[in-house]
């Protein structure tokens, strides 16, 4: 029974599956045919300009769970971190897509291009966001034109960057950020990009839905671009310094609590007080001495203005030498003592020869 239960299982699943790949098939087909048909008129109309018409997100059908299968799998082949959800992520952002509140799930987190950043599903929407070091106040967002403006009323809209609408907090910040950088990342962004902006000390972009891990690749390049012309943006003021991660120059002490310091401060100045004699001030000013008048104190030997107290080389005394150090004088006129044993056995000095006293004689045939 649990055999052909499984079996029917597995037909089910089967034909799912084939409706899906139908369905995308037929799907991309009228896309293909409509994407034509548009580009007929727009080659007809020559110069006359289009209407404007809401882009729909180019979604595609997949099997439930497929997209988190297909995330973690590229995240284990680069070597990202892959979490399923990450809540803590989600509360840096508040700009864009990320203004719904939605918490972040199938999360891919590592460092790419030198930068650190996050792939993450807001809802139904793909953000990919990257870290760019500082903190800055200022809000700069770059749209697709069919996106509409953002409903943030503190954004103001200043012109346009490569087929990008350019919203800002801040008119001539975002002027002084849009530089060559920016303007080569937003040209080559693809068509699945649908809006870039910066808050806070990230950079994100807004993807289309159902896009893969080679798309996700191809745009991190640009993102890094814009996270590096990003440091133009003013610094967040009275941000905080990070002190608990830098390198101290030296090992502080501990700050002492205060009512230990208070008690010492006390004592010091109680002791200071004791410690100080009374100050008995003459009737009279004390005279001070001035060069208005010549004084002479004290005694005075006379010798000559002039003179060298320098005694010279030849009236100094003659010192005696210690060069010797401290050395034992040893008497050369005995002979030395090494063989006084050789001599008790042989029963003759056997260096009579060397002092001169009895000289070997020569044997024969030598």
């Amino acid at each position: 029974m649990s055999v052909t239960l499984l079996f029917a299982l597995a037909a089910v699943a089967l034909v799912i599956a084939a409706v899906l790949w139908w369905l995308d098939l037929r799907g991309r087909k009228t896309r293909s045919v409509a994407d034509g048909a548009a580009g007929e008129q727009e080659n007809s109309a020559g110069e006359e300009p289009a209407e404007d018409s809401p882009r729909k997100s180019q979604g595609r059908l997949a099997m439930p769970g497929q997209t988190r299968r297909e995330r973690r799998a590229w995240a284990q082949e680069a070597g990202f971190d892959f979490t399923r959800t990450d809540d803590a992520l989600a509360q840096e952002w508040r700009r864009g897509a990320a203004s719904a509140g939605s918490a972040a799930h199938d999360v891919v987190t590592g460092m790419s291009e030198d930068h650190e950043f996050a792939l993450a599903d807001l809802g139904s929407t793909t953000v990919l966001a990257v870290r760019r070091g500082t903190f800055s106040d200022v809000v700069v967002d770059f749209r697709r034109p069919d996106m509409g403006e953002d409903s943030s009323a503190d954004l103001v809209q200043c012109g346009e960057v490569e087929g990008f609408i350019r919203f800002s907090t801040d008119v001539e910040a975002a002027e002084r950020f849009s530089d060559e950088r920016v303007s080569a990342a937003l040209e080559v962004m693809p068509d699945f990009v649908r809006a870039v902006w910066c808050e806070s000390d990230w950079v994100l972009a807004q993807l289309d839905r159902g896009t893969h891990g080679h798309e996700w690749e191809a745009i991190m390049a640009p993102m890094t671009w814009l996270a590096d012309a990003a440091h133009a943006l003013p610094p967040r003021t009275a941000a905080p310094l990070k002190i608990d991660e830098a390198l101290p120059s030296r090992l502080m002490p501990a700050p002492e609590p205060v009512a230990r310091k208070e008690e010492a401060e006390g004592g010091v100045d109680k002791q200071e007080e004791q410690e100080k004699p009374a100050v008995i001030r003459p009737e009279e000013p004390v005279e001070l001495p001035t060069r208005a008048r010549t004084q002479s104190r004290g005694v005075v030997e006379p010798r000559p203005l002039g003179g060298d107290e320098v005694p010279g080389i030849g009236d100094r005394a003659e010192k005696p030498s210690d060069h010797q150090g401290t050395r034992v004088l040893r008497s050369q006129d005995a002979g030395p003592s090494i063989f006084d044993d050789l001599a008790e056995q042989l029963g003759r000095d056997p260096l009579e020869h060397l002092r001169g006293l009895n000289p070997p004689n020569n044997k024969e045939g030598k």
